[in-house]
Formats: structure tokens, C-alpha cells, sequence
């Protein structure tokens, strides 16, 4: 991991050896359009708004021109859903 080359950042040198702990990747990619739709049919009122602004920082949901963009900073318990 890192750099060692001059078009790095300050904290990417030098470059090194990572272990990376084993993590679980799902098969099929969620879109911010398919996470929407599943917080619209199973929230409604404050508890959606709460959940968009969670995941996306705004009360309404992604913007549109992200919806077949993967969906990034849900919960671990909201991805158990």
C-alpha cells in the first residue's frame, strides 16, 4: 500500500505491505434506486426522512442522477433487512 513515486500524497509513503482483515462481499451490488425504494416501502414520515439524511445526508434520498450508483454507508443492522 502507498507510494513511492511523486505523485502521492504526503501521508501515502513510502510504500508498504498490508494484511487486510476478511470481509464479506455480496454477489449482486445494491443501487441508491433499489435501497430507496426498499426505505420508501418500508418507512415513512420522520423514519424515512431519517434514513435518507443517514445515508445519503439529505432528507429526500440520492441525487437523481446517482440512482445506479451503489449504495455506500448503510448500516450493518439496516443491510441485515
Amino acid at each position: 500500500m502507498g507510494h513511492d513515486d511523486d505523485r502521492r500524497f504526503v501521508n501515502e509513503a513510502p510504500s508498504h505491505p498490508v494484511e487486510v482483515a476478511p470481509f464479506f462481499l455480496d454477489r449482486y451490488e445494491v443501487t441508491n434506486g433499489d435501497y430507496l425504494a426498499y426505505l420508501r416501502a418500508s418507512f415513512e414520515g420522520d423514519s424515512l426522512e431519517r434514513k435518507c439524511l443517514g445515508v445519503w445526508g439529505d432528507r429526500a434520498g440520492p441525487p437523481s442522477d446517482r440512482l445506479d450508483f451503489p449504495v455506500t454507508r448503510v448500516r450493518y443492522v439496516d443491510a441485515l433487512a
